[in-house]
Protein backbone atom coordinates (compact mmCIF):
# COMPACT_ATOMS: atom_id res chain seq x y z
CA UNK A 1 0.00 0.00 0.00
CA UNK A 2 1.05 3.40 -0.97
CA UNK A 3 1.83 5.76 1.72
CA UNK A 4 -1.06 8.38 2.32
CA UNK A 5 1.05 11.26 2.67
CA UNK A 6 2.59 9.97 -1.29
CA UNK A 7 -0.65 9.80 -2.96
CA UNK A 8 -1.93 13.23 -1.07
CA UNK A 9 0.69 14.92 -2.58
CA UNK A 10 0.48 13.20 -6.10
CA UNK A 11 -3.28 13.97 -5.99
CA UNK A 12 -2.15 18.12 -5.01
CA UNK A 13 0.28 17.57 -7.87
CA UNK A 14 -1.97 16.20 -10.86
CA UNK A 15 -3.70 18.60 -13.39
CA UNK A 16 -7.32 19.57 -12.95
CA UNK A 17 -7.78 18.05 -15.85
CA UNK A 18 -7.03 14.54 -14.66
CA UNK A 19 -8.79 12.27 -12.75
CA UNK A 20 -6.96 10.44 -10.29
CA UNK A 21 -8.23 6.76 -9.04
CA UNK A 22 -8.03 5.64 -5.89
CA UNK A 23 -9.22 1.89 -4.77
CA UNK A 24 -10.03 1.86 -0.93
CA UNK A 25 -11.60 -1.50 -1.05
CA UNK A 26 -9.22 -2.65 1.77
CA UNK A 27 -9.13 1.20 3.40
CA UNK A 28 -10.22 -1.04 7.19
CA UNK A 29 -7.48 -2.40 7.16
CA UNK A 30 -4.75 0.64 6.56
CA UNK A 31 -3.27 1.58 10.07
CA UNK A 32 -5.38 4.47 10.60
CA UNK A 33 -8.34 4.63 7.63
CA UNK A 34 -9.69 7.80 8.69
CA UNK A 35 -6.52 9.72 7.45
CA UNK A 36 -4.95 7.36 5.16
CA UNK A 37 -8.09 8.03 3.24
CA UNK A 38 -8.77 10.68 0.03
CA UNK A 39 -11.76 11.40 1.06
CA UNK A 40 -10.07 14.96 2.04
CA UNK A 41 -9.20 15.49 -1.30
CA UNK A 42 -12.48 15.01 -2.45
CA UNK A 43 -13.74 17.39 -0.02
CA UNK A 44 -11.34 20.17 -0.84
CA UNK A 45 -12.70 19.75 -4.50
CA UNK A 46 -9.74 17.41 -6.18
CA UNK A 47 -10.71 15.09 -8.92
CA UNK A 48 -10.57 12.13 -7.38
CA UNK A 49 -12.76 9.27 -7.64
CA UNK A 50 -12.25 7.02 -4.39
CA UNK A 51 -13.91 3.27 -4.98
CA UNK A 52 -14.91 1.56 -2.19
CA UNK A 53 -16.59 -2.15 -1.65
CA UNK A 54 -18.79 -3.98 0.81
CA UNK A 55 -17.86 -6.80 -0.97
CA UNK A 56 -20.23 -9.31 -1.60
CA UNK A 57 -23.46 -9.30 0.49
CA UNK A 58 -25.63 -12.08 0.44
CA UNK A 59 -24.78 -12.76 -3.11
CA UNK A 60 -24.86 -9.17 -4.38
CA UNK A 61 -21.63 -7.15 -5.05
CA UNK A 62 -22.24 -3.36 -3.68
CA UNK A 63 -19.73 -1.13 -3.66
CA UNK A 64 -19.97 3.04 -3.92
CA UNK A 65 -17.67 5.49 -5.50
CA UNK A 66 -16.75 9.10 -3.89
CA UNK A 67 -15.84 11.82 -6.24
CA UNK A 68 -17.38 15.04 -7.30
CA UNK A 69 -21.23 15.16 -8.46
CA UNK A 70 -19.89 15.83 -12.31
CA UNK A 71 -17.53 13.23 -12.26
CA UNK A 72 -20.03 10.91 -10.75
CA UNK A 73 -22.73 11.90 -13.01
CA UNK A 74 -20.66 11.10 -15.98
CA UNK A 75 -20.41 7.52 -14.72
CA UNK A 76 -23.78 6.57 -15.71
CA UNK A 77 -22.53 7.03 -19.42
CA UNK A 78 -20.77 3.44 -18.36
CA UNK A 79 -23.32 1.84 -16.48
CA UNK A 80 -25.26 -0.83 -18.02
CA UNK A 81 -25.00 -4.69 -18.37
CA UNK A 82 -26.95 -4.62 -14.93
CA UNK A 83 -24.79 -2.13 -13.23
CA UNK A 84 -27.25 0.30 -11.28
CA UNK A 85 -26.33 3.75 -9.50
CA UNK A 86 -27.92 5.48 -6.70
CA UNK A 87 -27.20 8.87 -6.35
CA UNK A 88 -27.98 10.48 -2.72
CA UNK A 89 -29.37 13.89 -3.27
CA UNK A 90 -26.72 16.70 -4.21
CA UNK A 91 -24.37 15.11 -2.23
CA UNK A 92 -20.48 13.29 -3.90
CA UNK A 93 -21.06 9.69 -3.56
CA UNK A 94 -23.03 6.95 -5.13
CA UNK A 95 -23.58 3.45 -4.73
CA UNK A 96 -23.41 0.65 -7.84
CA UNK A 97 -25.08 -2.17 -7.49
CA UNK A 98 -24.48 -5.48 -9.21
Amino acid sequence: MLPSAKLKSFCDSVSPKATVLVDEAYIDYAPNPTTDSMVECVRKGQNVLILRTLSKLNGLRIGYALGQPALLKDLRKFCSGGYRLYYFGSSSNCVFQV
